[in-house]
């Protein structure tokens, strides 16, 4: 064993001082992690049998205390008996860290919408066509449900030499990166063939380790990113149905807005979407309902 790794004796110690999460994995669990490959291990292992910090952000022991918190927070009544099931699925499933991350995205965005006391519903079917479910189902007893798929953006090669261009002019300095801005569009449409146009849909980016994409200020490449696809404008005006169209129409006919965020450490609130970011698709049917909703509202007020 690796001198900055536990044994399976004693990373099992370690796990009983977060007693939901240990629960909710299973007694076997972790003795299954501990058989296969360290890159094939699940985060929840790597955090649990690694004696550093090795996660952007947050020392390891903030990561677990996060999600086992979110737990908390997440199981019944807070939630429905199904929905939980399902979480419990998901966190149990033995997925390598990149899966898993994606994971950590839902779990952070469940415990947000269950924190505002919204109905929540996992692995929604819309597409009878389509062999995949959407992410989150988000209802209130006055609104109708928005649907909405959640994706964890890792970091690039790309996005890290923006981030040092960007240093070097400042911080209003606009990265002017279309291999970045191109991965984010095809982020979003691969999730298109899930939604109809008849709901209304969200896409929710997680920018954790990759935060000099996201940002509300008009230069950050999200924003960029999404005046493309919906303002039908790069940045110096020019129209873009020559950048992309194709993904760019598909986006807009199906994906009514865009919200993104970034897991930071906070004792209080654990594992909480934070620096939260919103784009709505300005020619979407349901933009008014979109604006007005409850949802948005919490999304863009709540004090996080």
């Amino acid at each position: 064993m690796e001198n900055n790794k536990l044994t399976l004796q004693e990373a099992t110690q370690r796990m009983r001082q977060y007693p939901v999460l240990e629960k909710t994995l299973g007694e076997d669990w972790l003795a299954q992690e501990y058989k296969k490959e360290p890159k094939q291990q699940s985060l929840i292992t790597n955090w649990i049998r690694n004696k550093d910090d090795d996660f952007p952000g947050k020392q390891l022991k903030e990561w677990l205390l996060d999600i086992e918190l979110a737990l908390k927070i997440l199981s019944p009544p807070n939630t429905s008996p199904e929905t939980w099931r399902k979480l419990h699925h998901k966190i149990r499933e033995h997925s390598d860290p990149d899966n898993f991350k994606g994971t950590l995205s839902e779990i952070a965005v469940c415990r947000l919408l269950t924190e505002c006391r919204f109905s929540i519903e996992l692995e929604k079917k819309l597409m009878s066509s389509s062999n995949k479910d959407v992410d989150i189902q988000v209802s209130s007893s006055n609104s109708i449900p928005l649907y909405i798929e959640v994706q964890w953006v890792s970091e690039s090669d790309d996005s890290k030499d923006g981030a040092a261009v960007a240093s070097l002019h400042g911080q209003g300095y606009p990265m002017q990166n279309d291999k970045e801005k191109l991965r984010i569009k095809r982020k979003i449409y691969d999730k298109t063939p899930k939604f109809t146009t008849g709901d209304i849909t969200l896409v929710a980016l997680d920018f954790t380790t990759s935060p000099e994409l996201g940002g509300n200020h008009k230069y950050s490449v999200i924003q960029e990113t999404l005046d493309e696809v919906y303002a039908n404008k790069n940045l110096q005006g020019a129209p873009a149905e020559f950048y992309y169209s194709d993904i760019d129409i598909t986006i807009r006919n199906y994906v009514d807005g865009i919200i993104w965020f970034r897991l930071e450490p906070d004792k209080k609130l654990g594992l909480m979407p934070q620096k939260r970011g919103l784009y709505i698709n300005h020619s979407t049917k349901h933009y008014e309902k979109i604006k007005h909703s409850l949802f948005i509202q919490e999304w863009q007020g709540k004090t996080v």
